[in-house]
């Protein structure tokens, strides 16, 4: 008996333990692909459209095949924490009570996200010269509570803490007691990290999967070996493992945390620890630090762009390196002269933290990694937290030497990971450094062609025409918003045009009472899509963080709106370092790279219209380009079919 026949067939054993199962082709070829791959070794593509449930596709073969697959622990890498929770609370137990295959898992997260029981109990003693502010106050012992009755990560809090609480009693690397610690045995990373040891199965996520393949090649280590990883999200993972082996210093965050270490003349990590001097040290740098960022912003502000790629080391001169380590070195000093084991490990933690800081801004400044671009970056047209950045120019040989190589099987799934064409994994083999292996697509079981009205937009002006487009962008919203009474995403690929808009349209929008959420506003993702959801004529105006990842299924949402096609700026500096290295080897940048990228962002923008069976509604698309253009038709095609008109 095959797995399909097993578990996904009308008979199978979700048919009759599910009272609203839905056999679905898909799920069934998938799982026999996963089970064949798992059986056999070596890697399997697998895109899965919206509906196939390929969460339990590529679960039940794993644990369907136990047995034969000698205890080979697996890592199942998730793009989020929200999809690891998912996983390992709820879809795991469910398919190994129905299977009756109990294999341990474990899920871990990244370190920062485990309550250090040290520190929270260091906090509560010296939370009246740390915290200025009662609620802060009342927030700790709102941890300090939760934790005692079981709470042991961020995410196990009933609410998420003010920032700075947070950062005060959060395990940190390099602020660890080790063996030494009086709360080791009951400490929450080190049971996760145990437990993880022990399991078969471990759930984590993309950042902590590649920041574990960055540690093992300098010879340490976050996971235990495996044999099997299957990578959901896939789609994800280039980004977040080019972020992990990057560098990213903002003004925000360093100014952030000298303020928990010295944010006046009273209070402060460093003063609650006796480290008086080590505290003036810090609190006299201040100048120099604001002074460092301030001339950064001023340069960015006379480039005249949000981003800046660097090509000479120290373009701006380097005044602050030598500051970060000489307040290194005074905490060193203050360790030195601790008068407690407890205090001497946060004192050393704060030690190494600002010289970390200081190597990687002298890293972006004399542009030492090789492979790499550099750039300066500013948030908003107001060039606001400046910052230092880096990230390799591409990952895909570490991810094929460190990550992807035999003996391990590999399965990586997503709902977007081919572009139209003779070859259509190609653009995902070579941005992951995949040689071999094989390929597969399911389309979604869903009714796309009677449930999705896609309307192009063939007479909008091109985006080429930036004036004419964006004053022709507003009406054509509105004409849909009308016929649409809310409900709707518009998304947008700058902020410039979605800013131009919000105010083009304020009249129209307060007069049709609409409720219009603009990202970059006053609230923040997750507290615009509560607000959409819990009414029937909102509108979300949103860029980068609503093309993807957000799920919002039902009647709150019936029509997507996307302003144009969403090809990576070729002006941003890693945009073009990627271009330049094509070039330099004689391929073609536009085919290899920024059409099939953008086409699959494309699809993610697509896909957030119909998120069950029964959703429906209208896609508009305002980029003319779809009809106008040879490479339009392949954003057309990469769509399933649709009740499809134009205007």
């Amino acid at each position: 008996m095959t797995l399909g026949d097993s578990i996904f067939s009308p008979d199978g054993k979700l048919a009759q333990t599910m009272a609203d199962y839905e056999i679905r082709p898909q799920q069934e070829a998938m799982a026999d692909a996963v089970g064949r791959t798992l059986a056999r070794g070596g890697t399997l593509m697998v895109e899965a459209g919206t509906g196939v449930g390929k969460t339990f596709a590529y679960l039940a073969p794993l644990l369907f095949g136990d047995r034969d697959m000698g205890g080979a622990r697996t890592v199942v890498s998730t793009g989020t924490i929200a999809l690891q929770e998912q996983l390992v609370c709820k879809d795991i137990p469910f398919l190994q009570d129905l299977l009756e295959t109990p294999r341990p898992f474990a899920l871990l997260k990244g370190r920062s996200n485990y309550i250090c029981l040290r520190r929270l109990d260091l906090a509560g003693a010296l939370q009246q010269e740390l915290f200025d502010v009662d609620e802060e106050r009342r927030e700790l012992q709102r941890i300090a509570f939760e934790t005692d009755s079981g709470a042991a990560t961020l995410q196990d809090l009933t609410v998420n803490p003010p920032r700075s609480v947070w950062a005060a009693v959060r395990a940190e690397e390099g602020n660890c007691g080790g063996t030494t610690c009086r709360l080791r045995a009951r400490c929450p990373f080190r049971k996760a990290r145990a437990a993880a040891a022990a399991a078969d199965l471990v759930v984590v996520n993309h950042a902590l999967l590649t920041a574990d393949m960055a540690l093992k090649a300098e010879g340490s280590a976050i996971l235990p070996e495996y044999e099997i990883l299957i990578v959901d999200e896939a789609h994800r993972l280039e980004n977040v493992a080019a972020s992990n082996l990057g560098i990213d210093l903002r003004a925000g965050g360093l100014l952030g945390y000298m303020r928990t270490l010295a944010p006046g003349k009273k209070g402060g990590w460093l003063r609650s620890l006796g480290a008086s001097r080590a505290a003036n040290d810090v609190r006299r740098a201040f100048p120099t630090v604001f002074a460092f960022f301030e001339e950064l912003r001023r340069f960015m502000a006379g480039v005249g762009d949000r981003t800046y790629r660097i090509t000479m080391p120290y373009f701006v001169p380097d005044t602050l390196s030598p500051v970060l380590f000489d307040l290194g070195a005074s905490a060193k000093d203050a360790a030195r002269r601790a008068g407690t084991d407890e205090a001497r490990t946060e004192l050393h933690a704060i030690e190494d933290r600002l010289n970390n800081h200081g190597r990687a801004l002298r890293a972006v400044l004399d542009m030492s990694a090789p492979g790499h671009v550099f750039w300066a970056e500013v948030d908003g047209t107001e060039f606001r937290n400046p910052s230092l950045r880096s990230s390799p120019v591409e990952v895909s040989s570490v991810l094929r030497e460190k990550l992807f190589g035999p003996p391990r099987s590999t399965v990586l799934t997503s709902a977007t990971l081919s572009v139209p064409g003779a070859a259509p994994f190609d653009y995902f083999r070579s941005r992951l450094g995949l040689d071999a292996g094989d390929e597969l697509i399911l389309g979604s079981p869903f009714d796309y062609k009677h449930h999705v009205s896609l309307v192009a937009h063939q007479s909008m002006p091109p985006p080429s025409n930036e004036e004419d487009y964006l004053d022709a962008l507003g009406p054509a919203i509105m004409k849909h918003l009308a016929r649409n009474e809310g409900g709707a995403f518009v998304l947008f690929t700058s902020y410039k045009a979605l800013n131009r808009v919000y105010e083009q349209c304020a009249a129209d929008f307060e007069m049709m009472g609409y409720t219009v959420l603009r990202q970059g506003g006053d609230q923040g993702v997750r507290a615009m899509l509560e607000t959409f959801r819990s009414s029937q004529s909102a509108v979300i105006l949103g860029a980068d963080s609503f093309w993807e990842g957000v799920d919002v299924p039902g009647k709150a949402l019936t029509l997507v709106i996307l302003t144009r096609f969403p090809f990576a700026s070729p002006g941003h500096p890693l945009a073009a370092a990627r271009i330049e290295a094509l070039d330099a080897q004689g391929r073609n940048p536009f085919k290899e790279l920024t059409l099939p990228e953008a086409i699959l962002r494309f699809k993610q923008g697509f896909g957030r219209l119909i998120r069950r069976k029964d959703d429906a509604g209208t896609v508009a698309i305002l980029d003319s380009r779809i009809a106008t253009r040879w490479y339009g038709r392949l954003f057309y095609q990469a769509l399933p079919e649709c009740d499809a008109s134009v205007e």
